[in-house]
């Protein structure tokens, strides 16, 4: 049997932007090309919309029991988490930049 956690393909090792160059590989010319960036975050909000979608539907079929978490597991992970003030202006500014792709 197949050993499903390790990849055939090689793993391409973390880089650090540069900011002086004559030439941009494949990964720069993505996050420097803001339609590009743009195009790839749609493509991952729809793709995390729709693995959302498969989950619900699993679930409606029976594949995953779902019960609701105890209050004091969700007590402790939103401990961890802090509150993000959406009214500041700087967070306005960013959504209305940035809508979601996926809400109408």
């Amino acid at each position: 049997m197949k050993d499903y956690t390790q990849s055939d393909f090689p793993q391409y090792p973390p880089i650090q932007p540069r900011t002086m160059f004559d030439n941009l590989d494949d990964r720069e010319m993505a996050a420097a090309n803001p339609q590009i960036r743009s195009f790839l975050q749609t493509a991952f909000m729809m793709s995390c919309s729709h693995a959302y979608e498969v989950w619900q539907y699993m679930v409606s079929k029976g594949y995953y029991p779902l019960e609701a978490a105890q209050p004091d597991t969700i007590a402790k992970v939103g401990g961890m988490y802090q509150v993000i003030p959406e009214d500041q202006p700087q967070i306005q500014q960013y959504l209305n930049q940035y809508q979601n792709p996926i809400v109408p």
